[in-house]
């Protein structure tokens, strides 16, 4: 069964080879509907190797976490007559990571029907990372998706604080991980932090260094 999944995977090379990219791009188009992979020209974070990952689903977002944080973690979500499963696609890219060490994730991004959710700093970890913020995506809904700002439409996951300015981390250690959002209204008309410890927004702007 193939699940309703899209999964769009853009990389950039500074040099070297990959190995195993026909087997991560054949092994997911046997779990997935659409599977796309091709060069990018945007930025690298560092490695030989950059990929941007995006996931996309149709459903919203809080019926989306609201199941996977009931069940077993990146096991079958049924929605209906809606099958989702992240498993194939962690299996995939961990089998990938092993064999290219050079190769870094320079954003992994979720994409629903009401927002787009996109995590950074995430080599080696997409596991325990993306998992560990899930449950306060839906937990803290009502303290980071406040109204009165507009509508939400994106979050940004990892940001640092140095000095007195916001930024998007490239470097953010596990236990840090999910301590600031970034959040972005009205088409980003309106940026703001919640602070994801003391479950408030913070009226500061945000960066991406």
């Amino acid at each position: 069964m193939k699940h309703e999944i899209a999964i769009i995977i853009d990389f950039k090379a500074s040099g070297g080879n990959l190995n195993g990219l026909e087997n991560l791009v054949t092994e997911l188009r046997n779990n997935y509907s659409v599977v796309s992979l091709k060069p990018n020209g945007g930025p690298q974070s560092g490695g030989l190797f950059d990929f941007v990952i995006d996931v996309v689903f149709n459903t919203s977002s809080e019926e989306f976490f609201k199941n996977i944080v009931q069940q077993i973690e990146f096991e079958l979500i049924l929605l209906g007559s809606k099958n989702y499963i992240f498993k194939p696609l962690v299996d995939a890219l961990g089998k990938f990571e092993t064999t290219n060490p050079t190769a870094d994730f320079h954003r992994f991004s979720l994409q629903f029907d009401d927002i787009k959710i996109h995590f950074h700093s995430l080599p080696y970890s997409f596991h325990s990372r993306v998992i560990k913020v899930f449950s306060d995506l839906l937990s803290k809904r009502q303290y980071y998706n406040d109204e009165k700002y507009g509508q939400l439409d994106e979050i940004t996951i990892p940001l640092q604080l140095l000095g007195n300015e916001f930024s998007v981390s490239w470097d953010c250690d596990s236990f840090h991980y999910s301590n600031y959002w970034g959040l972005s209204f009205s088409l980003g008309h309106e940026r703001l932090v919640f602070d994801n410890r003391q479950n408030v927004i913070i009226k500061m702007d945000w960066a991406i260094h």
